[in-house]
């Protein structure tokens, strides 16, 4: 009699601890995400910089053609950049540089973050973090989350001295959340 008892309370206790645990934790798994893109600016007659690169996230992580069917999220947890060479006057200013993003046809263009008066000396292997747009944010996690996994980058800026001549590395770190069942 007492076997059973101390049994019915240990299946009691296990089925308890089993009901407390949240079923999101239990068929899903959370992974992190780093994407890259590097852009070289070099123009020595000009202070002025455009240019626009696909970030195909599939391309760069495996993870995104392994889960394709079973990625639940996609939240995009911050950007950073910064220089990885540089070879303009120490005082040079990029006065003004935005970052927008679009759909891979170029549809669709929302701005992500722009960036004022900083030093691109001072920004050489300083991986700084950038203040994003929210609605932005937003629409580039529906974006990455469905196939083709991609986006469409546009960048541009305005330095105050000649010549352009460096390149920008730009970090997106990305949680991505999929079912494992």
């Amino acid at each position: 009699m007492k076997i059973k008892i101390v049994s019915i309370i240990v299946l009691t206790l296990i089925v308890l601890g089993f009901s407390t645990c949240k079923q999101d934790e239990i068929l899903s798994q959370d992974f992190d995400v780093v994407l890259y893109q590097d852009i070289t600016v070099n123009n020595p007659n000009d202070s002025i910089f455009t240019g626009a690169q696909l970030l195909d996230a599939a391309a760069q992580s495996s993870d995104f053609d392994k889960y394709k069917d079973h990625i639940e999220d996609i939240s995009l947890t911050k950007i950073t950049y910064f220089l990885t060479a540089f070879n303009g006057p120490a005082d040079q200013q990029l006065l003004n540089g935005a970052i927008d993003i679009a759909d891979t046809s170029g549809i669709n263009r929302i701005n992500l973050t722009s960036m004022t008066n900083a030093g691109l000396a001072s920004l050489l292997n300083n991986e700084t973090e950038l203040t994003l747009n929210q609605p932005a944010v937003t629409w580039l996690n529906n974006r990455v989350k469905y196939t083709p996994h991609a986006i469409k980058v546009y960048f541009s800026g305005n330095v105050n001295k000649k010549p352009l001549d460096f390149t920008i590395k730009i970090r997106y770190y990305l949680k991505m959340k999929v079912s494992i069942l």
